[in-house]
C-alpha cells in the first residue's frame, strides 16, 4: 500500500512523502475503481509498473538537495501586465438587441436556470 504524508516545514513549504516498498503490490484495481476505468489483465500490469517508475522518480526528485534554492514562483520575469481600467464608448443597445434572439423591454431574455423555489 503506498501511504501519502505531507509534511510542513518551518519556512512554510510543504513536502509531499510517500513511504512504498517493491514488496508492497500498489493495489491498480483499487485505483481503476475509484476512476471508474475498466482494465484488461496486461493493461493493470502495464499501468502498475507505470506507477511504480512515477513513484520511484518522485523518490528520485525527493533526494535532491535543495537547501541553498531560492524557490521560484515566476520564470518568465514578467511583471504586472494589468492595465488600467479606462472608460470607453459602449454599442448602442438597439445594436446589441438586433442580436439578441430574444428580448423584452430592453433586456435580453434568456431561459430561467434556476426554479423560483431556489
Amino acid at each position: 500500500m503506498v501511504q501519502f504524508t505531507p509534511q510542513a516545514k518551518l519556512d512554510g513549504s510543504l513536502k509531499l512523502s510517500y513511504n512504498v516498498s517493491m514488496s508492497d503490490q500498489i493495489n491498480i484495481k483499487h485505483l481503476a475503481k475509484l476512476g471508474n476505468i475498466k482494465l484488461s489483465k496486461k493493461e493493470e500490469s502495464i499501468f502498475t509498473a507505470e506507477i511504480e517508475n512515477i513513484l520511484n522518480f518522485i523518490n528520485k526528485i525527493q533526494n535532491i538537495n535543495t537547501q541553498n534554492i531560492l524557490p521560484t514562483f515566476q520564470v518568465t520575469n514578467q511583471k504586472n501586465t494589468s492595465r488600467q481600467d479606462e472608460e470607453k464608448r459602449c454599442l448602442p443597445i438597439k445594436e446589441v438587441l438586433i442580436n439578441s434572439p430574444k428580448t423584452k423591454d430592453g433586456y435580453i431574455q434568456v431561459p430561467r436556470v434556476m426554479s423560483q423555489d431556489e
